[in-house]
C-alpha cells in the first residue's frame, strides 16, 4: 500500500487528475509549477 503525505485537488463535479510534485511545499493560490501527471483519477463529487 502507497502511503501519501498530501492531496491536492482543483475542480468540481466530474473526473479529476491526479498530479505529483517534485517538492514538498504547498502551492500559492497565484502559481504555478512544473508537475507530473499520473495515471490516478479522481471520480469524487
Amino acid at each position: 500500500m502507497k502511503r501519501f503525505n498530501k492531496i491536492v485537488g482543483i475542480g468540481g463535479i466530474g473526473v479529476g487528475m491526479l498530479f505529483h510534485s517534485p517538492t514538498n511545499k504547498t502551492f500559492g493560490r497565484n502559481e504555478s509549477r512544473l508537475v507530473e501527471l499520473s495515471g490516478a483519477k479522481d471520480y469524487c463529487k
